[in-house]
């Protein structure tokens, strides 16, 4: 039999260690949140950069920006994607050509969706999609849907810093 002080002493340890592990689980949870934030932030950017950047011809079809948001979409296997969709628009982004990315959701004007970690052929991604309308000239409004996606890789590593570094200090 333990003495009172060894019982006392050993639970205590088990609500420390209890108490630790919860915490922890709970600061896990609250930076995958702040990191899922900040991705869809980022995404919502790139979103933007390519509404600001593009236009549309007298015939409706898409005239992407010269220049993306960010160079990356550009590079092959990048791991950043771009693409829109339209009734008789698809365009990709050189880094999503030849690629399988679920960018065939066509949403309204104005409707937005933030999907993740979808299983696609290049692997895990998050995505991000904007659904818009342009004013043509003597065609009316043209519906488009903005598509941006990232390796969910880029995520998962930062929050495996941050669990490495939670464990070890």
């Amino acid at each position: 039999p333990l003495s009172l002080q060894a019982r006392a002493l050993l639970a205590a340890s088990f609500a420390l260690a209890a108490f630790l592990g919860l915490a922890g689980f709970a600061l896990d949870q609250a930076i995958y949140g702040a990191l899922r934030n900040a991705l869809h932030d980022r995404l919502q950017r790139y979103v933007y950069g390519y509404l600001a950047g593009s236009d549309t011809s007298r015939g409706g079809k898409l005239i992407p920006p010269e220049l993306p948001p960010d160079p990356r979409f550009n590079q092959p296997s990048s791991g950043l994607y771009a693409g829109v969709i339209g009734e008789k628009n698809r365009w990709l982004s050189p880094s999503a050509i030849g690629k399988e990315l679920p960018f065939e959701v066509q949403l309204k004007p104005n409707e937005t969706s933030f999907d993740g970690p979808l299983e696609t052929e290049v692997g895990r991604v998050y995505r991000l999609s904007l659904g818009v309308s342009y004013e043509v000239p003597n065609r009316g409004l043209v519906p488009l849907t903005f598509h941006v996606a990232e390796d969910a890789a880029v995520l998962e590593a930062q929050l495996e810093v941050f669990r490495d570094t939670l464990l070890i200090h």
